[in-house]
């Protein structure tokens, strides 16, 4: 009975039936390359499974010796300006808002994790001196009456220790005695100075001071804000220290700084802006005060002037342009000595001045202008608390503000030169006018510019007042435009490491690494794995699959036997084949072995594979040697690939079949056919080749299932000189003989890549198998083989697959005869 299809010779793809449709082939590729997939990763899975532990393991020990960390948080509302209903009636003011804003929302998030606000942070909590005493970390007031460190304290680590009733400090790095004080009193040194307590809790402190500079630095990377979200004034901050209170106070100090910082920056500009605008009002109130005593004196001079209708309306005509110049004409003044003063003044303020003239800030362009100087200066401000002076996006930004302050300048001297135009252009109507009304009183027109200026210089005053009052308001008021909505919170568990979640990612980087560190090694094995990859390295057919088994052994139930010389028919020597007749069965024999030796090992299967591969031959053999196979030849690449395994059972259960096998141990530098069949390796191969012994002498008898007999011929003594005794014309004598006698000669042969001997014999023999074992050939090994083969002439009948995994449904159990 032949075995189940993976023991069936190897069908050639021209062979499969040409209805196969292209999708089948795609299915059968597919399959094919998950069950590559698969095998890789079954052979790799102690790889896999030993990386991903190592992994998980250093991620366990780095999370057990990580220093634990604790977060605080606290939320803080960044509000923004008040003016929105004020700048839509007065754009001007609006303007001078923008421009007055230090930063922007998105800027804030800098501004807290500035040196300004984390270097007042640091020293007020004194966070560059830590002390630890029993094993633990303290803050130095927790335990120090009166603690203060400043920036320029000395770094280093000191010793604060009880002797003999006092204390005394020493420097760890020459054991310097730098203090000694006894408790409550003072102790300075290093730029440290506190107050001993009465009753001190420890009786060595460890002190150490970390340079200014340094410990700012280390603060500021512990120090994080999530960022607004969109259109949203929230901001979270978040602080990460040793303990947890430690966390909780850097939190609060920074909150703290920020919020201070936001208040100082705000009362700056309104106190800038109060100055600014209260040099405005003074200067507005002299030339109010100078135009009401004009007009006062010029009415008491010309009161009781009397005008008819028609002079009283073109008296006013007159007045209104007149008054409409001199307006220009002022206004031109003033814009004049401020460009001036802009000229003479380094900087931006002078062009921000531009917010106070309102009658130019009635242009949008000017308003755009200034708005878009504002926000250029917030984000300069901005990037210079992150970058250096020389930082390139710094100078951009300087480049852009320097060329709006131009274009400022060029708006504002355009403008200038308009309003020179229109004086000169009402100058031009005046003078015609003053001709109609040269019989006019010019008292009248005068009277009413004066008047039209006192006006138009009361309604400036009485702006700027108001402004300059806004802005002292927002001085004195203590109202930050940043408020604290939740306090910084107070940890109740460390927040690194996170055993857990380290745990969850070092698995899963594990496994990562692992199928990659497989994927390394499965792409490095140059060895065969599998049918698949066998079929990639040969076109020959695949003979039989035979399975793994535990321990290399006899497949049947296999005794030496001592043969009665009684019962041997006694042959002349010299006659063809003496001494290789077959031995005769025998009834007799000691210590024999049962079927029940193999009962229930897990041999059934490779029987099975042995007797499908010997009716394999058989059949063809008929398709590519002439006539019925008489000799063959086992051959492999190298050692350790079974040729001896696959040679011995091959002989037995073909034995057992009652064909008449002689099995041939050619491989005389090893002689493992001796050792797998239990019997004495001398006299065998060699002596008979050296002419030491008859052949009758160098055979054995194998008795087969109780049944049957096998003859072998061991290898005989090991011997260097095999590859010449092979080569010999009375190897082939004996060999010839051997074929006339027996139905089957199976010969073991030595590696084909490791011995020249192989290649004498496969001259000899009717056919050859060359035997692959799973996982242990190379595949290279295994071309040179069958190059080799091709280049002797050989006819390799196919491939034996060894100690192949496979599946389950292939096992013994399946069968209903096992039953």
């Amino acid at each position: 009975m032949n075995f189940p299809s993976p023991l069936l010779p190897h069908r050639r793809p021209e062979e499969v039936a040409p209805g196969r449709s292209a999708e089948s082939a795609e299915r059968r590729s597919e399959a094919a390359d998950l069950d590559t997939i698969r095998g890789a990763l079954v052979r790799r899975r102690w790889t896999i499974v030993a990386a991903t532990a190592a992994v998980v393991v250093v991620a366990g020990v780095l999370t057990m010796l990580w220093p634990e960390s604790y977060e605080s948080t606290a939320t803080v509302l960044v509000e923004q300006s008040e003016r929105e209903g004020e700048a839509a009636e007065i754009p001007g003011l609006a303007v001078l808002e923008r421009v007055e804003q230090i930063t922007t929302l998105e800027t804030e998030t800098e501004l807290i994790r500035s040196r300004r606000v984390v270097s007042d942070a640091v020293d007020s909590l004194d966070a560059h001196v830590t002390l630890k005493s029993d094993g633990g970390t303290h803050r130095p007031s927790d335990l120090l009456n009166g603690f203060r460190a400043g920036s320029d304290a000395r770094p280093g680590a000191y010793v604060l220790a009880r002797s003999n009733g006092s204390y005394v400090v020493r420097s760890k790095s020459d054991e310097r005695e730098l203090d000694t004080a006894e408790p409550g009193d003072e102790m300075a040194f290093a730029g440290l100075s506190f107050r001993l307590p009465e009753a001190p809790g420890f009786d060595e402190l460890a002190i150490r001071v970390t340079a200014f500079p340094k410990s700012v630095s280390a603060v500021r990377k512990r120090v994080s804000v999530s960022p607004p979200a969109e259109d949203g004034q929230i901001l979270e901050i978040r602080c990460e220290a040793s303990t947890a209170r430690m966390a909780q106070d850097l939190c609060s100090a920074i909150t703290r700084e920020y919020v201070g910082l936001r208040t100082e920056l705000h009362r700056s500009s309104a106190a800038h802006t109060a100055a600014f605008l209260k040099e405005q009002v003074a200067e507005y109130e002299e030339r109010l005060a100078a135009a009401e005593d004009t007009l006062e004196a010029f009415a008491r001079e010309n009161r009781g002037v009397a005008l008819g209708e028609q002079a009283i309306e073109e008296v006013r005509n007159y007045a209104g342009v007149r008054a409409r110049r001199d307006r220009m004409e002022a206004e031109r003044e003033a814009l004049s000595r401020l460009l001036d003063r802009a000229d003479r003044t380094s900087g931006t303020r002078a062009y921000r001045d531009l917010a106070s003239f309102p009658s130019l800030l009635q242009n949008q362009a000017v308003s755009q202008l200034l708005t878009q100087l504002a926000e250029l200066e917030n984000r300069r401000s901005d990037l210079a608390q992150r970058r250096s002076r020389v930082n390139p996006e710094l100078a951009a930004l300087d480049e852009r503000i320097a060329a709006i302050e131009r274009q400022l300048g060029q708006m504002a001297r355009s403008y200038e030169r308009s309003l020179g135009s229109e004086v000169a252009s009402l100058n031009r109507v005046l003078g015609q006018s003053g001709g109609r009304l040269q019989n006019l009183p010019e008292r009248q027109v005068e009277m009413a510019r004066l008047e039209r200026k006192v006006s138009s210089l009361g309604n400036i005053h009485e702006l700027l007042q108001t402004r300059l009052r806004e802005a002292r308001i927002a001085e004195a008021v203590d109202r930050p435009r940043v408020r604290v909505v939740d306090a910084a919170s107070l940890p109740l568990e460390p927040a690194f490491p996170k055993p857990a979640m380290n745990l969850v990612l070092a698995l899963v980087l594990g496994l990562g690494f692992g199928l990659a560190l497989a994927f390394v090694r499965e792409h490095a094995d140059t060895r065969i794995h599998g049918r698949t990859a066998l079929e990639g390295h040969t076109d020959l057919p695949i003979l039989a699959m035979i399975p793994y088994v535990k321990r290399s052994a006899p497949v049947l139930a296999a005794e030496p036997l001592r043969v009665d010389e009684t019962i041997r028919p006694q042959v002349e020597e010299g006659e063809a084949g003496a001494g290789l007749l077959p031995a005769l069965r025998s009834p007799r024999a000691e210590n024999r072995l049962g079927r029940d030796r193999f009962a229930g090992n897990g041999r059934e299967v490779a029987l099975e594979a042995f007797r499908s591969l010997g009716s394999d031959l058989q059949f063809l053999a008929r398709r590519v040697v002439d006539g019925d196979l008489r000799s063959l030849a086992v051959t492999s690449a190298s050692r350790e690939d079974g040729k001896t395994f696959v040679a011995c059972n091959l002989a037995l259960t073909r034995a057992a079949f009652g064909v008449h096998t002689l099995l041939v141990d050619a491989d005389m530098r090893a002689g493992g056919v001796a050792r797998f069949l239990d019997l004495e390796a001398s006299p065998g191969l060699s002596e008979l080749l050296g002419g030491e012994t008859s052949p009758r002498q160098a055979r054995r008898t194998v008795l087969v299932d109780d049944i049957d007999t096998l003859s072998v011929m061991p290898s005989g003594r090991p011997t260097p000189h095999a590859a010449e005794l092979l080569e010999t014309s009375y190897f082939d004598a004996i060999l010839a003989d051997a074929r006339a006698v027996y139905d089957l000669v199976v010969i073991d042969t030595p590696p084909l890549n490791v011995l020249p001997d192989t290649a004498a014999v496969i001259g000899s023999v009717d056919a050859a198998v060359v035997v692959v074992r799973d996982g242990v050939t190379d595949g290279s090994a295994l071309e040179l083989t069958l190059e080799r083969l091709r280049r002797a002439g050989a006819t390799v009948l196919g491939v034996v697959f060894n100690d192949v995994n496979l599946p389950g449904q292939y096992s013994y159990e399946t069968y209903a005869y096992h039953a």
